[in-house]
């Protein structure tokens, strides 16, 4: 069984190898077995697969007249969709989360010169699409005057009928010299929006008409959500706060200090994104209970890269992926057993405090784990964390390592020193020695060797990566000596490479040639 889930993980492209537990009996060695690699307990299949309630995402294809969305928001249990046609002009989707149907329209953009959507808002039975004028790149190239570009607003019913109109200021209600960049349009009923730059915002009618300059305690391009359909924005000072659309001022006496709220709802809570999870947040209660993992939800590492979702009334999920929508629903499914994955954060860096997660991972590896959960039948990859400060800590995690009695995988992306010869890893060159499936000519022997480290294999890449640099003769003759540790080496010793420090390097294979 581990000769086989070997050659998935290979096979996916996974930079993880084994990691043998002290707790755990020895098997025996040979062909099956050739490195010997102690068998965790977890893995000993069971007699009678058992079943178990998860989280599983189901691609939703667009209608093939929508080529391309721009923006997209929802209203009550439909996602709307805004984009362009199979004609290169403009329509707008929707998508009935419940019935799972679609329906579209045509859009008539009017007068306005190469438009593009800037944002869709919805409310009532009305949507609202900003829209901003562009130049083709003939009226770049022609050296001539250039027209002025202005912003329209299509404004219309969801069944279908619509108006566009120029937005006829842009400084306010009564100036028109200011070149001001509209941000966002939030729709606020069926006859008014709130049409806002980086710093003002404008309640404007269907005529865009302005009717009122509120100044909520946000900024313009401020991130909006929505709870059973009441509006929630971000305050100046990073707070949430639901807007009372009649007087278009937040409700600061109901605001939350909730970070990364990102997704609508329509079961009576708001959606917060973080640590790689995402979590159901209750204003009322002031409590958080997680969801789903991301990577538990994802098709492909494409997927992670949406992170706004949608609950409808029935607590079914959604996010948009390329030209797609992915449906998330609780159903009841086989239970896999885990494999847990060991990853390492390095909290002492600059980008720690911006990432999503607990912990450091390559795309690649994400990508493979992605979809090995998706496609092996009885395995799933679970991450595990062991967050460091410094590399003093880092060492210490490193002997706990060695016994740990519930680690599978370790990622090595950046393989610990001393760790191979603490017999931390398990060489896998026996395993491809043995496999009748893989073996060592099926790998570039370049690539190949760059990953060999003291003789042995304990980690893998399907990538990998080439720099560049130019140095005088003297400082660093022969090509032979080309290697990252030697740029490192330079780089530390002449100050050389602004900007790329000994992590960075440290993330290229060990013996790649620069």
């Amino acid at each position: 069984m581990k000769k086989k889930l070997l050659a998935a993980l290979l096979a996916a492209a996974l930079l993880i190898s084994g990691c043998g537990r002290g707790g755990d009996k020895a098997v025996s060695s040979g062909k099956d077995d050739p490195g010997g690699l102690r068998t965790p307990a977890r893995a000993v299949p069971t007699e009678e697969a058992k079943l178990s309630t998860a989280y599983v995402p189901r691609e939703i294809a667009f209608p093939p007249e929508l080529k391309k969305c721009d923006s997209w928001t929802t209203l009550g249990d439909s996602i709307w969709l805004a984009g362009r046609d199979s004609e290169d002009g403009f329509l707008l989707a929707e998508y009935d989360t419940v019935s799972g149907s679609w329906r579209s329209f045509p859009l008539d953009t009017g007068e306005a010169h190469l438009p593009s959507i800037r944002s869709l808002s919805m409310a009532e039975d009305s949507f609202w699409i900003l829209l901003m004028e562009g130049r083709s790149m003939e009226e770049v190239l022609s050296g001539g005057p250039l027209r002025e570009l202005g912003y329209y607003v299509i404004s219309g019913s969801t069944d279908g009928s619509h108006s566009c109109v120029r937005v006829p200021f842009q400084g306010g209600a009564s100036t028109e010299t200011s070149m001001l960049t509209f941000s966002s349009l939030l729709a606020l009923d069926s006859n008014r929006a709130l049409l806002s730059t980086d710093s003002s915002f404008f309640e404007i009618d269907r005529q865009l008409n302005i009717l009122s300059q509120p100044e909520p305690d946000a900024e313009g391009y401020t991130a909006k959500v929505t709870m059973d359909g009441e509006i929630w924005m971000q305050t100046r000072s990073g707070a949430w706060a639901p807007l009372d659309r009649a007087s278009l001022s937040l409700d600061m006496g109901r605001s939350i200090e909730a970070e990364r709220v990102n997704g609508s709802s329509n079961a009576g809570h708001l959606l917060c994104l973080g640590d790689g999870a995402l979590y159901a947040y209750d204003p009322a209660a002031g409590e958080k209970t997680e969801i789903f993992k991301y990577i538990d939800v994802a098709l492909n590492l494409e997927s992670l890269s949406s992170l706004t979702f949608f609950e409808n009334s029935r607590g079914i999920f959604f996010y948009r992926q390329g030209s797609s929508l992915v449906e998330v629903s609780p159903k009841l499914v086989r239970e896999k057993r885990p494999l847990r994955l060991l990853c390492y954060g390095n909290a002492g860096t600059e980008s720690y405090q911006y990432s999503l997660t607990s912990y450091d991972y390559s795309k690649a590896m994400m990508d493979a784990i992605i979809r090995f959960n998706n496609t092996d039948p009885e395995y799933k990859v679970e991450i595990v964390s062991w967050v460091y400060q410094d590399e003093a800590e880092r060492d210490r995690l490193l002997i706990e390592l060695s016994r740990a009695e519930d680690i599978d995988l370790v990622d090595t992306s950046f393989l610990p020193e001393g760790a191979v010869d603490a017999g931390l890893f398990t060489d896998l060159l026996p395993y491809l020695d043995s496999d009748g499936e893989l073996s060592r000519e099926d790998f570039i022997p370049a690539l190949l060797e760059g990953m060999i480290y003291k003789g042995g294999l304990y980690q893998y890449t399907a990538r990998f990566s080439m720099i560049s640099m130019a140095v005088r003769d003297e400082l660093f003759p022969g090509r032979e000596n080309w290697t990252s540790q030697a740029v490192m080496d330079i780089a530390e010793e002449y100050g050389a490479m602004p900007g790329m420090d000994r992590e960075k390097l440290s993330s290229l294979d060990r013996k790649s040639v620069v």
